[in-house]
């Protein structure tokens, strides 16, 4: 009888392991590299021809922008002019200094 039981149990480990599900293990996918919303660019100065100048057209140098294909995506986008401002430091009685 002992025997039977253990010829019975054999199978039985090896089905068990047929009907068990291997689940897949996830890898981390690799990390999409920063995109910036928005490009660097230097001022160069505004359309002009040789003795007027239009105010209301910028020339900008963007960086990363090489070609005339590459700047027509620009073209009538707005910019924006970026600067650090005045840092403020709490001075005792002295109202002059308010700014560095």
């Amino acid at each position: 009888m002992v025997e039977a039981k253990v010829a019975k149990s054999a199978p039985a480990k090896a089905e068990v392991k047929d009907d068990v599900k291997v689940k897949k293990v996830r890898s981390k996918s690799a990390k999409r590299p920063f995109a910036r919303l928005y490009a660097k660019a230097i001022f160069t100065g505004y359309k002009r021809g040789l003795r007027n100048q239009h105010e209301n057209t910028s020339l900008l140098q963007i960086e990363g922008c090489t070609t005339k294909e590459d700047a027509w995506f620009y073209v009538g986008k707005k910019c924006a002019f970026v600067y650090k401002g005045k840092r403020y430091q709490a001075s005792a009685g002295n109202k002059a200094k308010k700014s560095k």
